[in-house]
């Protein structure tokens, strides 16, 4: 299991500029991954407010399970292949207690379509994630589209530069809302 601190902007994109956007993107080798995500929380939504959450993500015959904390463009990451959900995973234990742990459930799916690259750009190795797609929570769903750089290695500085560029060629609005959240504001809908 690994443990890492993710840096990553996250921007709104309408699906019609997503291909404007990623025109404009240093050019790299894309991937084409179909994934399916499923959270997890206990029925009171402990994890939520402890500003975690807790995924199982399938692609291709691959199981990750990750766990995230923290708001804005770093966040803490724990993330390991699974062939099953583990309630003892990463810090899963220092935010919920035994029992706590014994009532996670799934509470919200994530479907998405995503086109991903890695490109290099002013000294940085930046990863481009496209995705397209919906959540679902208790029969409800809301549709996704947003454009996701993370800062795989080199200065920060680029990051943001690639933004800027990016923006030229079409609107994208700056979202500090994960899937999570969008999928557990379905749930208080």
């Amino acid at each position: 299991m690994s443990g890492s601190r993710e840096i990553e902007l996250k921007f709104l994109c309408a699906p019609a500029d997503m291909a404007v956007v990623l025109a404009a993107a240093p050019a790299g080798e894309d991937e084409t991954r179909h994934l399916t995500s499923v959270y997890f929380d206990t029925p009171d939504g402990a994890l939520a407010r402890a500003g975690a959450s807790l995924r199982i993500r399938e692609w291709d015959g691959c199981r990750v399970q990750t766990l995230k904390r923290g708001k804005g463009v770093s966040r803490e990451e724990h993330e390991a292949p699974v062939e099953f959900f583990d309630p003892t995973f990463g810090p899963l234990p220092e935010l919920l207690s035994e029992p706590q742990r014994a009532t996670l459930t799934p509470t919200l799916e994530v479907r998405i379509t995503r086109r991903q690259r890695l490109v290099r750009y002013e000294g940085a190795e930046i990863e481009l994630a496209a995705d397209l797609g919906e959540v679902e929570a208790e029969g409800r769903t809301r549709p996704i589209s947003e454009l996701e750089l993370e800062l795989k290695s080199g200065p920060r500085k680029a990051l943001f530069a690639l933004a800027r560029e990016l923006r030229r060629a079409a609107p994208l609005k700056l979202s500090f809302e994960s899937k999570s959240s969008q999928g557990r504001a379905l749930l208080k809908s």
